[in-house]
Formats: structure tokens, C-alpha cells, sequence
């Protein structure tokens, strides 16, 4: 079985050939300007997409041997009946009843995220289970993550770029089908996202299939062909079809066709998104989730690197502290004792005093929320009789802190 969409490689060609083209237009045109612009473009994008990656990576579960093995064992055996060498990194990702998943790469890396809705809905389903993971480790296989700047020109075409993305999605649903090898759970897996886990023992598949005679109307015709996704009910007939064929069962899949009037209309709007007049604002919204993640967690680093300005000073105490108690027995009284002065006038410490608990160090900065914070270096005695230090004491926020103030326990 061809695991291809018959018109995915023409589409793909025709955008390259078109980005090429563009880009090379703009860079000469304008003498080498517009790269300076693609880089600065590139960099926000790098800054904003790894904030979804570190979401990803401290709110999510990762699938592995020890964590959901059974899911973890069906992912790798989609990976195999794929034939994917390099298994790509799979989370596992609370919805909240959406019903979705996503292929994505950060820098030369691939990630799989499953939504728990998706996954509670076919657990008793291995085989569909395994088309929901092909249908997204098709993403990776296909290449569709690659080159998407230079794709990028074409990919906003009226036509083009909608097309282009529904045989993306028309070609992994065939890749769901080889993984899977059954025909009924591939139909259950892309029928639970039209009707979620509950109701789907009660769906009628063929009924669902033929709600496309509606899809050749100009509405339903317009908004597919500026969406990135085929209707649902068109791509349960599609692989109902193909997996037919493939069991001598049925013909090859003919789609309805479209009304002439909304191919016009569609050729006038721009793809900006998933689709349709909304495309730029689901484009907005988007790049504003991104940025929420991103920003917060871009700004919490700087900070960070600032308060980690403090650090050589804070292991200068302990060391000094150390040598202190263990020549006089006894703890340093004062910030002579660890050969430090009181005052500072530069740097990213004010002040040094010694408290109660330790040494507390004031920071400074132009930011209030360092400006005036303190790190305390205590001691505390292991059940040996042993000394050591800490450092996570003080008003400083965790957050800002260096690894090892935060790890640390008296």
C-alpha cells in the first residue's frame, strides 16, 4: 500500500519552487536586507517555541518503560511497523476533553504529544491506539517539520498552502492505517475525534461516512478548501476505502466534488492558519499562547542569571566559614572572620551580616524583584557530627535561584 496521498509530492515540489524562488527574489531585491529580518524572525520563533518545549518537559508525562509502559510499548511498536529508527521523545498531555494530538521538532529533535482524552477514549484498542500514534510519527517520518521556512511563502497561498497541509493529513492517515492493520480500529480512531470516548461504541461509521454527500455545497466546500484539515467524515470514508482495496473489498476512494463558486472565493483568502476569514486570529492567538509561555519563562532566566552573580561569593562563606570553625571551633562572628567587609559598593551583594542563621548576603540589582533580597548561608550537622552548608535560606524567591540553593536541604 502506497502510504503517500497521491497529491502530497506534487504539492510539496510546487512549494518548494515557489519558496525558492521567493526567497531568492527577496534577498536579492533588496541587496541582502530581508536575511537580517528572516534571522530575527527565526530567533523570536526559537525563543517562543522553547517555551512550549520546556512546558512540555516540566508539565508533562514522558512515556517510557517506566512510565505508562503499556502505552510506551504500543508507541514503539508503531515506531517499528513505520519503520522509525530514531524514536522520537512521546508526552503524554492532560486536555481536558480535547480530542487532538501534535508532531513537533525543536532544533534536531522530535516530539510526539498524545492527549490524555484521546488516549483514555481507545486504551482497550491497541490497534487503534497505534494509528493515533502513527498518524503523528507520520509527521516526523514524512519530513513535514523540515524546511518550513522555505516552504513558507507557498505555504501561505490561497489554495496551495490548505491543500498542501490536508494531503499532509490525508498521507498520515494512512501511516496510522500501517500502523495499526486494522480497519475498524483506524475508522474508531478517527471517529472518537468527532464524538469523543464515551459515545464511541454507539457510532454508526457509515453513517458518519456519509455525511460527506454534504461537504459539495459552496459553504462546506469554501471552508474546507481554506481549512489545513479534510472533513472528518471524508477522511473516515478515505481510509474505509483504502483499507477496503487493500482487502479486495472496495474501489479506490472518490471524493465529492466541489462547488465551483466556493473554489473561487477560496482563491482569494490567504492561509494564515487553520482556515478560513479565522485563520489570522487563530494565527494571534497562537503566537500569544506561545508568548505566554515563553516571556515568563525567558524573563524568570535572566533574573536567575542575574542572582546567580552572588554565587562565587556564597561558596567564598562557605569555604571561609568551613576553615573558620574547623581552626576555632566555633562559628565566624562577623564577616571579618571570613575576610569580607560589611559594605560593598559594587557588585551583585551590598551587604554581608551575620544573623542567627547564618551569613546573610544582600543583593543588588536595577530589578525589585532581586533588589534587596537576601540569601542566607547556614550550617547544619548531619547525624555523623559532620558539618556542612546550605543556602537556601534568605527572602530571595526559589524561582531565581541557582540549582544549588534550591536543592539543598538544612
Amino acid at each position: 500500500m502506497d502510504l503517500v496521498y497521491k497529491s502530497e509530492k506534487p504539492l510539496f515540489v510546487l512549494s518548494m519552487v515557489i519558496g525558492t524562488i521567493v526567497w531568492l527574489a527577496l534577498v536579492v531585491g533588496t541587496f541582502g536586507v530581508a536575511l537580517v529580518y528572516v534571522l530575527l524572525f527565526l530567533i523570536i520563533y526559537l525563543f517562543a517555541h522553547s517555551g512550549f518545549i520546556a512546558y512540555l518537559r516540566g508539565n508533562t508525562l514522558e512515556l517510557s518503560e517506566s512510565q505508562f509502559p503499556d502505552l510506551y510499548k504500543q508507541y514503539l511498536e508503531a515506531c517499528e511497523r513505520l519503520e522509525i529508527e530514531e524514536i522520537p521523545t512521546a508526552y503524554l498531555m492532560m486536555s481536558d476533553g480535547i480530542l487532538n494530538a501534535l508532531a513537533t521538532r525543536f532544533l534536531r529533535r522530535h516530539y510526539v504529544v498524545l492527549y490524555s482524552s484521546v488516549v483514555e477514549a481507545l486504551r482497550s484498542r491497541p490497534d487503534a491506539l497505534r494509528f493515533y500514534f502513527g498518524h503523528e510519527l507520520a509527521h516526523i517520518k514524512r519530513g513535514h517539520l523540515n524546511l518550513q521556512w522555505l516552504k513558507m511563502p507557498a505555504s501561505i497561498l490561497p489554495l496551495l498552502g490548505a491543500a498542501y497541509r490536508r494531503a499532509q493529513e490525508y498521507t498520515c492517515d494512512l501511516h496510522g492505517l500501517a500502523a495499526s492493520n486494522s480497519r475498524e480500529d483506524a475508522l474508531a480512531a478517527l471517529a472518537v475525534l468527532g464524538t469523543g470516548g464515551e459515545k464511541l461504541a454507539d457510532v454508526n461509521v457509515n453513517g458518519f461516512i456519509d455525511q460527506q454527500r454534504y461537504t459539495g455545497g459552496f459553504w462546506m466546500s469554501y471552508h474546507e478548501l481554506t481549512n489545513d484539515y479534510p472533513w472528518l467524515c471524508k477522511r473516515l470514508a478515505h481510509i474505509a476505502a483504502v483499507s477496503g482495496a487493500r482487502n479486495g473489498r472496495a474501489s479506490e476512494y472518490k471524493a465529492p466534488s466541489r462547488s465551483f463558486f466556493a473554489g473561487v472565493f477560496a482563491a482569494f483568502t490567504p492561509r494564515f492558519g487553520v482556515g478560513g476569514g479565522a485563520s489570522v486570529l487563530v494565527l494571534v492567538a497562537i503566537i500569544g499562547v506561545l508568548a505566554a509561555i515563553a516571556i515568563p519563562a525567558y524573563q524568570d532566566y535572566t533574573l536567575r542569571a542575574q542572582a546567580s552573580g552572588a554565587m562565587p561569593l556564597v561558596e567564598q562563606v562557605e569555604s571561609a566559614a568551613a576553615e573558620y570553625v574547623n581552626e576555632h571551633k566555633a562559628y565566624p562572628e562577623s564577616p571579618a572572620d571570613v575576610g569580607l567587609p560589611e559594605e560593598m559598593e559594587t557588585g551583585p551583594v551590598s551587604h554581608v551580616a551575620v544573623i542567627d542563621e547564618g551569613f546573610e548576603l544582600t543583593l543588588r540589582s536595577s530589578n525589585a524583584l532581586l533588589n534587596e533580597k537576601t540569601i542566607v548561608v547556614g550550617a547544619y550537622q548531619n547525624d555523623d557530627g559532620s558539618i556542612q552548608w546550605h543556602c537556601v535560606g534568605g527572602t530571595l524567591d526559589q524561582k531565581y535561584r541557582s540549582a544549588k540553593c534550591r536543592s539543598q536541604q538544612p
